[in-house]
């Protein structure tokens, strides 16, 4: 069994980018270096879909950086290195700017799945509940 929550998926920049808090198009960030989550994340998934039905990919962009690590990621965001996309949940609390671009940074289902008959779904609901990332 799953239950799930719609999760924000927000651009990510640094606070002292002309980025921030702006409305933009795909077309405006193409000579941003982008940095994704590694092959096979949920993370990296999600935008590369949504880039593709927007009639673009990472190759696009001007420069590709692939990390495993969501700090690592915020860490070379918030130094001004490059740009990302993340939940809002896992850069909740961080010094770090916020943009949108329509067709990527709409609200996107986060599930969670269980083992039926047990406490598990008790833990999963704790979970999709909290504000915690």
């Amino acid at each position: 069994s799953y239950l799930f929550r719609m999760e924000p998926f927000v651009g990510i920049c640094t606070k002292s980018s002309p980025l921030c808090g702006k409305r933009l198009s795909i077309e405006e960030l193409l000579n941003e270096t982008i940095i994704v989550r590694e092959d096979g994340s949920g993370t990296r998934r999600i935008f590369e879909e949504r880039l593709i039905s927007s009639g673009y990919g990472l190759n696009d962009f001007r420069r590709q950086v692939s990390i495993s690590s969501f700090v690592a990621i915020k860490a070379l965001v918030a130094s001004g290195i490059g740009i990302s996309f993340l939940y809002e949940s896992v850069i909740r609390n961080d010094d770090i700017g916020i943009f949108t671009v329509d067709g990527i940074t709409e609200p996107h289902a986060f599930h969670v799945v269980y083992t039926r008959n047990t406490n598990a779904k008790n833990y999963s609901k704790q979970f999709l509940e909290s504000k915690i990332p």
